[in-house]
């Protein structure tokens, strides 16, 4: 009877599963999912490419264009803007600005190299310290933009991407001179980094203030780390991060406190911005002689309003694009000219060489 007992509890206690949690149950579906796997192995890089994808979604439908985000949005959504930030207080552009993009092939450049940097910078130096790499990086990226004196609209990774560049540069030279890595590997990526830089020298329209912004905090970040590391300190190792958070907090609260003292700071022109996007299309036709008017003293005054409109949201940009505006700003003048005096060979030769230094910029 005893050993009937015995034999049975011994099956009952074999024959008991315990039931996995509802944790355990997402986590092994996850795991089955070759893509939702990259959430498991890398979930920082992961969640930081899915917030730049939503928010591109998000400006391409407020944009009604998913290849080029229109400039209004992009502020609305809070976009870098120095005017706006030393007027208004809007600190928060300084991070906000970084989960935005221009268009989807912006986003694609930057969501390539985070995906392939974020995926081996996080596997080496843990989630919590790319995190903050990452994160904090964008106010640095951002007070550079800020201190350059840039009063257009500012977005982009890129500053973050940057800064990855940097802190996996200074990983590979300390693995490169500990002998543990060829030197093969840090050329490759001396050279994938070269041809980044080359690009923002290359491209219209790249913020390289922000860029080097990223890189330096980096850089920072990266030997930072490595010195606590060696110090040998358990604590310091807990609160490294918060560190670096911290200090790189203080490069907004620098910038800001300095600029302020500069009054040459104007606010970003939301109706000027507006109505110059409505009548962008309009301006050209002008420019290449398509007259909105049947009557010559019409269209004169046809053109000295796109001026005005020129005139105002110009006041909110700078770098290229105020190049650009105001190279269109001159034809539009040399139009009103032609209109008023007929066609000159002066007259031709201004407009055609106005249109020439402008289609350098495309």
């Amino acid at each position: 009877m005893g050993d009937e007992f015995d034999n049975e509890t011994k099956y009952s206690l074999f024959s008991l599963k315990e039931e996995p949690s509802r944790k355990e149950k997402i986590l092994g579906y996850m795991k089955s999912n070759k893509f939702l796997n990259l959430y498991v192995k890398f979930p920082m890089t992961m969640i930081f490419i899915t917030v730049n994808v939503v928010m591109a979604i998000v400006s391409g439908i407020m944009s009604r264009d998913l290849m080029s985000f229109s400039s209004l949005v992009l502020y609305r959504l809070g976009a870098m803007q120095s005017g706006a930030i030393v007027n208004d207080n809007e600190f928060y552009r300084f991070f906000t600005s970084s989960i935005l993009h221009g268009g989807i092939v912006h986003l694609a450049f930057n969501m390539y190299a985070l995906f392939f940097l974020g995926q081996m910078v996080e596997k080496i130096e843990g989630k919590v310290r790319f995190a903050v790499v990452y994160i904090f990086s964008a106010l640095v990226a951002s007070s550079f933009t800020f201190m350059s004196g840039y009063m257009g609209i500012g977005i982009g990774a890129s500053g973050c991407v940057f800064a990855i560049f940097g802190y996996f540069f200074v990983i590979i030279a300390y693995k490169v001179y500990k002998r543990v890595i060829p030197a093969s590997i840090l050329v490759r990526f001396s050279i994938m980094l070269g041809i980044n830089i080359a690009i923002g020298f290359t491209v219209p329209n790249i913020d390289n203030a922000a860029h080097l912004g990223g890189f330096v905090s980096g850089v920072f970040s990266g030997v930072f780390f490595f010195l606590v590391d060696k110090s040998g300190y358990s604590f310091l190792k807990k609160i490294a991060p918060v560190i670096v958070a911290l200090l790189f907090i203080t490069a907004p609260v620098f910038a800001f406190l300095n600029a302020s003292k500069d009054e040459n700071f104007p606010r970003f022109n939301f109706t000027a911005a507006v109505e110059f996007q409505e009548s962008f299309d309009d301006i050209i036709k002008f420019v290449n002689k398509d007259y909105p008017k049947s009557s010559v003293p019409e269209n004169i005054e046809v053109g000295k309003r796109y001026v005005e409109i020129l005139d105002a949201y110009m006041l909110s940009t700078s770098g290229k694009e105020r190049q650009q505006l105001e190279l269109i700003r001159e034809a539009v003048m040399v139009e009103n000219e032609i209109l008023a005096q007929g066609e000159t060979l002066e007259l031709i030769e201004k407009r055609a060489s106005i249109i020439e230094e402008y289609n350098k910029f495309n």
